[in-house]
């Protein structure tokens, strides 16, 4: 069984707001049948994973050394 706040690091949550932010321009720009706009929204996603992904090496992640607390 995983322990409550299982995910909750700075690395998470990066690469969920800007994954989110690139969801809502893709959308966005398909409603207004804009493609480039549609393009940069996949890109944001992109970006995020890749956000996500360099902060958990940096050590953000859930149990990272730069968390102040942790769980574990």
């Amino acid at each position: 069984m995983l322990p409550v706040g299982h995910g909750n690091s700075p690395a998470a949550w990066t690469c969920v707001g800007v994954m989110a932010l690139g969801v809502v321009v893709a959308c966005l720009a398909f409603v207004f049948a804009n493609v480039p706009f549609f393009v940069v929204g996949v890109v944001i996603i992109v970006a995020g994973l890749f956000a996500g992904w360099f902060l958990r090496r940096a050590g953000y992640g859930v149990g990272g050394d730069k968390i102040k607390s942790h769980h574990a």
